[in-house]
């Protein structure tokens, strides 16, 4: 099995669903070790973090969440982790636009 750090850095969601993070072609699975959502503008900010998979399903892992300006959640990292699948994806929403940014850490282990 292969084994790969990566990340993904997103910036500048805002209230539309944005996809920061899908499997790459050939990941059996994938751990993600750290998820970090940050505001970026000068107001308090809501947002949803939540998982899709292939048929549409939703699942949140964060729904309704504010963050302070210049502040930022972690939702997924020290000793908690999250297991993605390759029909899944994380996904992130504010309710305002151009108002935060993300950064989301894995292992993505391949056979």
């Amino acid at each position: 099995m292969a084994n790969a750090f990566k990340n993904t850095l997103t910036s500048q969601i805002g209230t539309s669903d944005v996809t920061v993070y899908t499997p790459a072609g050939g990941v059996s699975y994938t751990t993600v070790i750290g998820y970090t959502v940050a505001n970026v503008s000068v107001t308090n900010i809501t947002v949803d973090l939540f998982i899709r998979d292939t048929d549409s399903t939703e699942v949140y892992l964060l729904k309704g969440t504010t963050i302070e300006p210049g502040q930022a959640i972690v939702p997924v990292g020290g000793e908690q982790k999250l297991v993605v699948l390759p029909n899944q994806e994380l996904c992130v929403r504010s309710n305002t636009a151009s108002s935060a940014d993300c950064t989301v850490s894995v292992l993505e282990i391949s056979n």
